[in-house]
């Protein structure tokens, strides 16, 4: 029941008035070199959250950052930090599924090296993109998306 599309509806919209009222609720002085090691604890559990659908990660983990007066461009670095390690975890996953495949599913190994090179480059260039525009405009334009797809979602369920 949890995986409804009216769950995943209401709690993008939820979190989305969430995040932004996180964002400009709380004070923006911290930065990770004041973090503790509650508040990484916090950080890291927060991740959990992220389990019910329409839950996003990222914005539960820069909400929770700046809940706790973390900068914008601070709790967005800190969130992307504690993903490397699940995306780490998921491509050598790939890797380890790909390799068990065999020869035909997997195809010329050039072809894969150019993908993952392109595939760093495009995260690289997205990530830079992202902060430089969380650190000047915030996160409302998220809670905006998040709101119209809630919203968007809930009138093509039929609610």
């Amino acid at each position: 029941a949890i995986r409804l599309p009216v769950i995943f509806a209401l709690t993008s919209i939820i979190f989305g008035i969430l995040l932004w009222w996180a964002d400009v609720t709380f004070a923006r002085h911290k930065t990770t070199d004041d973090l503790t090691w509650r508040g990484a604890v916090l950080l890291g559990l927060s991740q959990a959250v992220a389990l019910i659908p329409g839950t996003s990660r990222s914005g539960i983990t820069m909400m929770t950052a700046r809940m706790m007066s973390m900068g914008r461009a601070e709790a967005a670095r800190f969130s992307m930090l504690m993903s490397l390690p699940v995306i780490g975890a998921g491509g050598i996953f790939a890797l380890y599924r790909l390799s068990q495949a065999g020869p035909g599913v997997t195809g010329s190994p050039g072809i894969g090296l150019t993908v993952a090179v392109l595939s760093f480059v495009a995260a690289y260039v997205s990530i830079s993109l992202f902060m430089t525009w969380v650190s000047r405009i915030g996160m409302f334009p998220f809670m905006v998306y998040r709101i119209a797809f809630g919203i968007g979602l809930l009138l093509w369920i039929g609610l």
